[in-house]
């Protein structure tokens, strides 16, 4: 899911990941929405960290928010480039 350019839900079936199937989807998104794009992560999901970077996002801040009534730690990623 995607609005602008925010990219706000990207998930693949755990039957499907590795694949390639998530790398298509953000590809397909990025051509749709062009440049800049971002997205939000937790911060601890190294794993999707990961798989932005390649795909040229980089960190730009972070912060906190309440989630079902803990507060975690997300991190804003932005890719400038096409």
């Amino acid at each position: 899911a995607f609005y602008e350019n925010h990219i706000s839900l990207l998930y693949v079936d755990p039957d499907y990941q590795n694949l390639g199937v998530g790398k298509r989807l953000l590809r397909q998104a990025l051509n749709i929405i062009g440049s800049p794009a971002w997205t939000v992560v937790i911060a601890d999901n190294h794993r999707a960290r990961h798989f932005y970077a390649q795909e040229g996002f980089q960190e730009n801040s972070h912060f906190e928010s309440p989630v079902s009534g803990s507060i975690c730690q997300f991190i804003r990623l932005i890719r400038s480039n096409i």
